[in-house]
């Protein structure tokens, strides 16, 4: 009898130490499968634009030195650069003005104007009349067809109108052949004034940035684009004359000034200036 209980003593034992170890194991697999499991990685953000860290600016900006634009950037804006350029520049006039006889008008006996040609007039300041005289050149175009330069004179500059509007009329005769040219419509004429032509240092118009506070340019300044201030001169259809803040040879920035100054102004406006 007591050999049968002593049997049955320790079956229970050996029954109770399996189901034990087994637990044991059972537990073990679980914590070791849970800490085998992979964990997300954190993306920290800055706290001031709540983007990566790792996301590169467009530029920098330093004082003294300018603005560095990242060589991605260059391209999106597609920089291009002009040398500081001497050379002499005629002042050229831009007059506005509105054709009041059309080519195909027949030529009236009392009337000086040829048939062939159109004619157009224009009021103008005494001042800008002082340095118009009948037979300068021109070259004009047609809001229709502004890419095509058309040759002309200036007819007559007369001030009957002067006394009670304080304008002067300037009459145009412009070579239309072709008879396009019709009443009312308006055309775009530049006069140069060779009489008045200077020698300067010269920049494309497009490089010159007009603010509320001056002209400037954004000269090449090593791996930088410096702001500077200028003072222009004269200036005709293509380039502008730069009297103060440049020298020859230097290089400046000819485009987009525009765009590349509103990145500037995110730095200087927005506090994040470098020293």
């Amino acid at each position: 009898m007591n050999k049968l209980y002593r049997h049955l003593y320790l079956t229970i034992l050996l029954t109770g130490a399996i189901l034990l170890v087994s637990c044991g194991r059972k537990e073990t697999s679980d914590q070791s499968q849970a800490g085998s499991q992979p964990t997300s990685p954190k993306v920290t953000t800055s706290p001031e634009t709540d983007k990566p860290k790792t996301e590169a600016a467009e530029a920098s900006f330093e004082t003294g030195k300018g603005l560095l634009l990242l060589e991605d950037t260059k391209k999106n804006l597609g920089l291009e650069f002009s040398p500081v350029r001497e050379q002499r520049l005629a002042p050229t006039v831009s007059l506005t003005a509105q054709v009041y006889r059309s080519a195909t008008e027949a030529r009236l006996e009392e009337s000086e104007e040829k048939h062939g040609f159109a004619y157009a007039t224009v009021m103008v300041t005494p001042e800008l009349s002082k340095n118009l005289k009948p037979g300068q050149k021109l070259e004009f175009v047609t809001k229709q067809n502004p890419t095509q330069h058309r040759n002309g004179i200036i007819w007559k500059v007369t001030d009957d109108h002067l006394a009670p509007l304080q304008k002067a009329e300037v009459i145009l005769e412009l070579s239309d052949s072709e008879a396009k040219l019709q009443v009312g419509d308006f055309i775009t004429a530049a006069v140069s004034n060779d009489a008045n032509s200077t020698q300067g240092l010269t920049v494309p118009h497009s490089a010159v940035l007009q603010a509320s506070n001056g002209a400037f340019v954004f000269l090449q300044n090593g791996n930088y684009l410096l702001r500077v201030p200028v003072k222009t001169g004269a200036q005709n259809e293509d380039s502008v004359e730069i009297t103060e803040g440049l020298r020859l040879g230097d290089v400046v920035l000819s485009k987009p000034v525009e765009a590349v100054y509103l990145i500037e102004l995110r730095f200087v406006k927005g506090g994040a200036q470098a020293d």
